[in-house]
């Protein structure tokens, strides 16, 4: 499947910088496998953060995809190991 996005070409460039990735199909690749990881993550439960080590605080990681996985949990509970 292909998908077009539209950003600013510099923005995209500082991204490719950053994160030393070849190309924006690598760029794609990785944001939906981060993506896929973080609603499973949420899906079982479990709740995604920035930890800032030098202030020992941490900040929930909001988004509107992971508060729905949340409720995916609630319809379809992860069977629990018997």
């Amino acid at each position: 499947m292909e998908i077009c996005v539209c950003y600013d070409r510099a923005y995209i460039k500082e991204l490719l910088r950053k994160s030393n990735l070849r190309n924006t199909t690598d760029l794609g690749a990785e944001a939906i496998a981060l993506l896929e990881w973080a609603l499973n993550e949420v899906i079982n439960g479990r709740i995604i953060v920035a930890l800032d080590v030098e202030a020992d605080r941490a900040r929930e990681i909001l988004a509107p995809s992971l508060e729905y996985a949340k409720t995916i949990r609630r319809i379809k509970p992860v069977a629990s190991p018997v």
